[in-house]
């Protein structure tokens, strides 16, 4: 509904009917918590936090329309390059059926105008007509020469086929799937002999996600110089602010140039230090970060050398865009273990291998750091950090016994 047009009688019938509904239900509501004991910290913890958002709201966010259009070309220009160097890969892999390469020849031989083999017999039908290649008969070619990369089934067909690649993740119909996830479970699984492949399939990759930035976030439209988004104080599950239309909190890195302020103002990004690592160490009572946070020392970073097995002289002497990839792995690792994710597996949420953003830096993970190198760092981590594992055991061990979950 978001995205439609209303009308203003409309949209005021919806609100009216809407605020009823919350007036009628706020007695039995307030009756239910101050009952639960909730209710002085609804009052005292959430209610001015709504308050706050309300005023957020309103004032709206700073984004610059010109800025927008020319990140949207941008965009675009970079989706026709990664879908020539796609397609140039696949003309030189892909192989026509038998039973339709005379059909294609002569499609294409009199669409440049040049004679087939005169004992084609398409070739002679078509010259006979003497007529273009009609709708049917260029899909029909076009099919053959051209790949359709909104098309999962023919990125699929061309992968497996052709390119003869394992492809690991399926849809939930139990169909090859070619979503990011599955595309780049299929780089992490090249062999040697498909290592010719890589630059193409690193290219669909970044492709994949240039055309979500693309699709989910450019089509923003200012009014008056600024973006009015909803803010939900508490729509996320682990507490923190959600934004939508637009979604602020998920514009990526690159994305945020359609933001800007009026000449003579700034921008101010404020942010809590290290929040959720000093959240887990005191939770943990893991001694090692917290003597770290008291020393006011970089705590992803030290993440980062234990995970990876650096002395100090040797993280110096990597490059500065290295160590912050290496760091970044560091940051989300910690996320993971705060919120239950699988050490494990976050490397391949924030991957990206193509050259562009290894180039760039872009906040993804660093050469090398796949599903066993992540296994070995998670085990070399937490050997010296155990009473996070036992605060982690204890954790589950309690949602399973004292606070089960009615269904």
């Amino acid at each position: 509904m978001a995205n439609q047009r209303v009308s203003a009688s409309r949209l005021f019938h919806y609100n009216a009917v809407d605020l009823l509904a919350t007036a009628r239900a706020y007695k039995g509501i307030r009756a239910e918590m101050e009952e639960l004991g909730m209710w002085a910290y609804y009052r005292e913890r959430v209610w001015p936090v709504v308050e706050v958002c309300l005023a957020m709201q309103k004032r709206g966010f700073p984004a610059d329309q010109d800025a927008i259009q020319n990140y949207r070309r941008s965009l675009e220009e970079q989706l026709r390059d990664l879908e020539t160097e796609v397609q140039r890969h696949f003309s030189s892999t892909h192989q026509i059926p038998p039973k339709d390469s005379a059909y294609c020849a002569a499609c294409f031989f009199t669409w440049l105008g040049i004679l087939g083999h005169p004992d084609d017999k398409w070739v002679k039908k078509v010259r006979r007509r003497k007529a273009p290649l009609t709708k049917g008969e260029w899909s029909k070619y076009e099919q053959h020469v051209r790949l359709n990369l909104d098309s999962p089934r023919q990125v699929v067909g061309w992968l497996r086929d052709d390119l003869g690649l394992k492809l690991t993740r399926f849809t939930d119909g139990g169909s090859p799937s070619a979503n990011l996830e599955a595309l780049v479970s299929v780089y992490k699984h090249l062999r040697k002999k498909d290592r010719p492949h890589e630059p193409a399939l690193a290219a669909l990759i970044h492709r994949s996600r240039i055309q979500t930035i693309y699709e989910r976030y450019v089509n923003i439209v200012p009014i008056g110089g600024r973006v009015y988004p909803a803010i939900k104080p508490y729509g996320a599950e682990t507490g923190r602010l959600a934004y939508a239309d637009p979604p602020l909190q998920q514009i990526p890195k690159e994305a945020r140039v359609m933001f800007r302020c009026q000449p003579g103002r700034v921008l101010v990004g404020c942010d809590y230090k290290q929040l959720e690592a000093r959240i887990l160490s005191i939770l943990a009572d893991d001694e090692v970060d917290i003597r770290r946070f008291e020393e006011g020392v970089d705590v992803h970073a030290e993440t980062a050398k234990e995970l990876f097995g650096y002395s100090d002289a040797e993280w110096e002497d990597l490059a500065s865009q290295e160590r912050t990839l290496y760091r970044n792995v560091a940051k989300t690792f910690r996320y993971g273990i705060a919120y239950g994710g699988n050490p494990e597996t976050l490397h391949t949420k924030v991957f990206c291998p193509c050259h562009r953003c290894n180039r760039n830096g872009g906040g993804h993970r660093p050469a090398g750091v796949d599903r066993k190198t992540m296994k070995i760092a998670s085990a070399r981590w937490f050997a010296k950090h155990p009473k996070v594992a036992q605060w982690q055991a204890d954790v589950v061990r309690q949602a399973k016994t004292k606070h089960r979950y009615r269904t």
